[in-house]
């Protein structure tokens, strides 16, 4: 019928008003009046984005499952290259703010790779007795590293003593690894942790103030002690960094801090190992002998 009264319509408009113009435009008057109105359309852009047209975002990251179930993504750890302090010191800012906020990273320090966490950090101590390995031929409790001695006094017994007090300010910082009682501050999840209390089960704690200059840039930005398991050597013998490490360890690791190969590696050549002595005992006992500052540690056992 629409159509009909189109036809008729535009002889009549076509005879009662002249011109090729206003006749145009008087057809198109017509024609819209008699069209049924339809829904607006879409809009591509809002099309593409919904229904069966729209395509799946395929994500770069792992994803895992979240507290609730919720799934969340993973990204890759940083990975942190110093190859000079002095012009590279400000790329740990990513490291620090990880520790900061409970994480577990990999660092160097004067003579290996290390985990390290805040001892504050109930999450990071899990992690880090889980992390460490059983290799150590030395079974001795996971050790502080420290940025000061008033840190070691705070959460050892150390300091009761004149003669280790003067030992430490003598010794440290430098590759050894003491160990004395633990004072009643030192957190008791770091003491009574199920893993440590198979192999150790004495109130004491390792504590170490490492001769590196990126260690010790770290913990004084922390300003806690870092609770540190040495990570395991290569297994294929050859030099190892923080990016052998990452190989092996890879998103379970929050962070990382290469500052080239650390000669751990070599199993065999002690002289990049710690000494390790326990204060405990009396007279002291040497649990591993580096022979690297053994002349200056004799005189003080």
């Amino acid at each position: 019928a629409g159509a009909g009264l189109l036809r008729m319509a535009i002889p009549l408009g076509f005879c009662a008003i002249g011109g090729t113009h206003v006749q145009a435009m008087f057809i198109h008057c017509i024609a819209s009046a008699l069209t049924p109105r339809s829904r607006p359309m879409t809009p591509l852009r809002q099309l593409s984005t919904r229904g069966s047209l729209a395509r799946p975002q395929r994500s770069t990251f792992q994803m895992k499952k979240g507290k609730g179930g919720a799934a969340t993504e993973k990204r890759a750890p940083p990975f942190i290259e110093i190859e000079s302090f002095e012009s590279d010191s400000w790329k740990l800012e990513p490291a620090v703010q990880a520790l900061k906020n409970g994480g577990l990273g990999i660092i160097p320090t004067d003579t290996s790779y290390a985990f390290v966490t805040p001892i504050t950090s109930r999450e990071g101590i899990e992690r880090i007795y889980e992390m460490r390995q059983a290799a150590s031929t030395v079974k001795k409790p996971l050790s502080l590293l420290c940025g000061s001695i008033s840190q070691i006094a705070m959460y050892t017994t150390a300091t009761q003593t004149k003669q280790n007090f003067k030992m430490l300010k003598e010794l440290f910082p430098g590759p050894y690894t003491f160990i004395f009682p633990a004072s009643p501050d030192l957190p008791k999840m770091i003491l009574e942790h199920k893993t440590r209390l198979k192999t150790w089960k004495r109130s004491e704690i390792g504590v170490r103030m490492p001769d590196d200059a990126i260690c010790v840039e770290i913990m004084e930005q922390v300003d806690v002690p870092l609770l540190c398991a040495t990570v395991p050597p290569s297994l294929d013998g050859g030099e190892f960094c923080a990016g052998t490490a990452m190989e092996e360890f890879g998103r379970d690791i929050d962070f990382y801090v290469d500052a080239g190969p650390r000669n751990q590696a070599l199993q065999e050549d002690q002289q990049f190992r710690t000494t390790v002595v326990d204060f405990t005992s009396d007279p002291p006992e040497v649990l591993r002998d580096s022979s690297v500052g053994t002349d200056r540690l004799q005189e003080w056992l």
